[in-house]
Parts: C-alpha cells; sequence; structure tokens
C-alpha cells in the first residue's frame, strides 16, 4: 500500500474461509456458501444461490471449536457481484443484528 493510503473504513475486515449456512427471508430452505472475509459491520461471502438486492439472510457460521457457539446474525445483501455465469457469486452483506 502507498505510504499515504488511509483506511476509509469503521472496522478493519480479516479474510475468513468458512461454511456458512444462510436462510433468506423470500425463500424456502437454507443455503450454502463461503465466507471470504468478515468484520464488525458485515462480511463479503460465495454462493450460488439466488438472491437481491436488500433482501434479509439469517446467517449461521459453525464453531469450530465445542465451547464456543456458532456465529449467528441478521444481515441485509447489499450488493452482488457475478463475474461468470459458471462462478459462484459474490455476496456483500451489512450486519443488523448479531445473536
Amino acid at each position: 500500500m502507498p505510504a499515504d493510503f488511509e483506511e476509509k473504513r469503521d472496522f478493519q475486515r480479516l479474510n475468513l474461509t468458512d461454511r456458512v449456512h444462510f436462510r433468506a427471508t423470500n425463500h424456502t430452505g437454507i443455503y450454502r456458501g463461503l465466507t471470504l472475509d468478515i468484520s464488525a459491520s458485515g462480511m463479503r461471502m460465495q454462493t450460488d444461490a439466488e438472491l437481491t438486492a436488500g433482501e434479509t439472510l439469517t446467517l449461521i457460521i459453525p464453531s469450530h471449536h465445542s465451547a464456543l457457539k456458532p456465529f449467528s446474525a441478521e444481515a441485509v445483501v447489499i450488493r452482488i457481484e457475478n463475474t461468470h455465469p459458471d462462478a459462484p457469486k459474490v455476496v456483500s452483506l451489512n450486519f443488523t443484528d448479531v445473536f
């Protein structure tokens, strides 16, 4: 990064590659995705699910440690990037509630 680079985000993003399960309010069933990064205010994930901007999701990232509960949150879809028709979509989410 350039020496004069100034971070514009309120919270630092951490790379996190893990499975995520989610339910969309406008769909039935549970969908799967793969997290790309996460911060205190949101996350990005890859998924094949058909989602739309503004849609609300209930997310669960399972814990890998028996003493820790899974991460659960509600989030709104902010942006969907589809770089190739055969590739998973990259979905940007903003957390509205963390359980």
